[in-house]
C-alpha cells in the first residue's frame, strides 16, 4: 500500500466517520499522503498543512546543476537533497529493505528507539536544540504504536512507487 492507496483509505475512513469535509496536517510520509488526499478528494479536503515539502530534483534540474546553470536557490535545494541521501539515506534504505529487523531492534530498547529517532531528527532539522523532553516525546510517538508500521511504510514505498522490482517475500 503506497501513499495514494493510504490517502484513499483515509478518505474512506473519514467518510465512514461522517466527516465529508476535513483538513489534513502531515509531515514526512504524512506530508506525501496529504498531497494525494488534496489532489484526489478536493471536495473533502479544502485545506492542508504540510511541514514536509521535499521535491526530488528531476533529470533536468540535475543537468542544470552539473552544468553550473542552476539558480542559487536550486543549488541549495539540490545540495540539501544530495546531502540527505548521501549522509542520512541509510535510514531510508534500511527501513525499505529490512523493516521488521529495524522494528525488532527498536522494540527491544526504549533508549535505542529514542536514539534512532534523535539521530535522524538532529540531522534532518537544522538549528534546533533537542531537549530530553523533545526526544522522549518524538520517540514515544513511535514507541507506543510500535515501530514496525513506521518502518514498514518505507518497504511499501519500494514495492509500490519505486521503479525497482522487489519480490514481496521477506519482512
Amino acid at each position: 500500500m503506497g501513499p495514494r492507496q493510504m490517502a484513499h483509505a483515509f478518505q474512506s475512513l473519514m467518510l465512514q466517520l461522517s466527516y465529508p469535509k476535513y483538513v489534513v496536517q502531515g509531515g514526512d510520509w504524512g506530508g506525501i499522503i496529504l498531497r494525494y488526499l488534496a489532489a484526489d478528494f478536493p471536495e473533502s479536503v479544502p485545506s492542508v498543512l504540510s511541514n514536509f515539502w521535499v521535491i526530488q530534483p528531476n533529470a533536468t534540474d540535475l543537468a542544470r546543476y552539473e552544468a553550473g546553470t542552476s539558480t542559487p536557490d536550486e543549488v541549495v535545494a539540490i545540495q540539501g537533497f544530495k546531502s540527505f541521501f548521501h549522509g542520512l539515506g541509510g535510514y531510508f534504505y534500511e527501513q525499505q529493505l529490512h523493516p521488521l529487523q529495524v522494528a525488532i531492534s527498536l522494540t527491544d530498547s526504549p533508549v535505542g528507539n529514542a536514539m534512532w529517532i534523535y539521530d535522524i531528527m538532529y540531522h534532518a532539522v537544522e538549528d534546533y536544540l533537542w531537549t530530553p523532553k523533545d526526544i522522549i516525546t518524538w520517540s514515544m510517538m513511535y514507541w507506543i504504536p510500535g515501530p514496525y508500521a513506521g518502518a514498514r511504510i518505507y518497504r511499501e514505498s519500494l514495492l509500490v512507487i519505486s521503479p525497482l522490482k522487489v519480490e514481496q517475500g521477506g519482512d
